[in-house]
């Protein structure tokens, strides 16, 4: 059996600084521009459809990492070649950064925010990384994803009403997740305003919730022992797994679309991956993806 590795790291966070440069391919070709309707019911997907992959593999000993290198992270390429593979085939852009720093990612983002996205359908934005709970690691520190998702929705006027999704492939703090066991049974149209924050998906590789109170054992007896709740508020995440086949999140998520995108939409589809990773993965340790969404249509590859 294959050794699994997980995308935890603890370091302290403050974002800043630069690192290596490549364009994102904006193709001029002719072509209408990609209309919204609010009536119907699935996003318009005859334009052009981005998919970034923010990839690391290696990091840097920095400040930031407390001047300890962050543990190389093998099996990524896997994930890349099935994204790019997956997603090419689908007539996607697909753009790959490796190893920016977090300056330089900022950067990239910026460049597609500032376009004219009228022949834009969607961008999806993939981060394969170590993380902590609210945060993801560039090559030089960690940052949180608001940092991208803020530039998004403040991005072109033309990507208003468009789907904006993130496939984030990072554990989200040290909690291992150990399972439990199931016993089985044998009409006028003007201007329409939308929020600042409708039509974003995020599909996380693990959960990171809330914790405000814990049990406090207070007496015992013979018979029975009696527990109090202590009030507190600290974010409590999960580790993701990956080996040199790829991540458990990416290489399900991949295997599904390619399976089902002709008839089933994406949702549904995140609903088979959580079933999939939740039922088939590993014995001794379990991972849950978590899916926040503010979709307002449905989408669908190939509507």
């Amino acid at each position: 059996m294959e050794e699994t590795s997980n995308d935890f790291k603890i370091f302290n966070a403050n974002p800043s600084n630069s690192s290596n440069k490549e364009v994102m391919d904006n193709s001029e070709e002719t072509q209408p521009t990609v209309s919204f309707d609010p009536e119907s019911v699935y996003y318009n997907m005859s334009g052009d459809k981005y998919l970034i992959i923010f990839n690391h593999y290696t990091f840097k000993k920095t400040k930031y990492f407390q001047y300890k290198q962050p543990s190389t992270r093998n099996g990524t390429f896997e994930d890349v070649k099935s994204l790019k593979d997956l997603f090419e085939g689908l007539s996607y852009n697909v753009t790959t950064y490796t190893d920016l720093i977090y300056e330089d990612i900022l950067n990239r983002v910026a460049e597609f925010c500032k376009r004219d996205h009228s022949k834009t359908s969607c961008v999806i934005v993939t981060i394969l990384t170590h993380g902590d709970s609210g945060e993801v690691f560039a090559a030089d520190q960690p940052y949180k994803i608001s940092d991208l998702t803020n530039m998004i929705e403040n991005a072109h006027h033309t990507l208003v009403g468009k789907p904006k999704i993130f496939f984030i492939q990072a554990c989200r703090g040290p909690f291992m997740d150990e399972g439990r066991t199931v016993v089985l049974d044998g009409e006028s149209r003007g201007v329409l305003r939308l929020p600042t924050h409708s039509d974003f998906l995020f599909l996380h590789s693990s959960v990171d919730e809330l914790v405000t109170r814990v049990p406090v054992l207070s007496t015992i007896s013979r018979l029975f022992a009696v527990f109090s709740f202590k009030k507190l508020r600290k974010r409590r995440g999960y580790l993701s797994y990956r080996d040199s086949r790829g991540s458990w999140l990416i290489q399900t998520l991949c295997e599904i679309i390619r399976k089902n995108h002709k008839e089933i939409d994406l949702l549904h589809m995140i609903t088979m991956v959580n079933k999939s990773i939740a039922y088939a993965k590993s014995t001794y340790v379990k991972q849950m993806t978590e899916t926040r969404f503010t979709l307002t249509k449905l989408f669908m590859f190939e509507k």
